[in-house]
């Protein structure tokens, strides 16, 4: 069964992005970042490049050439054909096949609508039965 872990309050979701990745590559791991809001990805692309002066997250768009290079695939739907150990959601609904990952990171921002999305998915996901964790941003 999926475990799904809940990031709340974060004031920036894609820079808080950016240091799960990073965290992520030095694991020597791979993630596929979900959101339906082509401009959040792009957003996340330029971020990916500047964040960090010391560090390089190799990433790219899921359906660009070779997957196998990239420490992060950003997606707008589900890959096909791609299984990923890490899913993580920037989105305000829940992303498409998330049961076929190992685990789902949810990441839920500060703003207003964002937090609700955030108490609807979690409520979704505890009537599903799936295990969940949740970490408040600075606690």
């Amino acid at each position: 069964m999926t475990r799904i872990d809940f990031h709340t309050g974060l004031p920036d979701k894609l820079a808080y992005c950016c240091r799960l990745l990073r965290k992520v590559q030095a694991a020597g791991q791979k993630a596929l970042v979900y959101s339906s809001d082509a401009q959040a990805l792009a957003e996340l692309d330029r971020q990916l490049w500047t964040f960090s002066q010391l560090d390089f997250l190799p990433h790219q768009y899921a359906h660009e050439a070779d997957p196998d290079l990239a420490v992060a695939l950003l997606t707008g739907s589900e890959a096909p054909g791609q299984h990923h150990r890490l899913l993580i959601n920037l989105d305000i609904g829940h992303p498409p096949a998330y049961a076929s990952h190992e685990r789902l990171i949810e990441l839920v921002g500060t703003e207003a609508e964002d937090a609700q999305a955030g108490r609807q998915r979690f409520k979704f996901y505890r009537d599903q039965g799936y295990p969940l964790q949740h970490h408040v941003a600075g606690a």
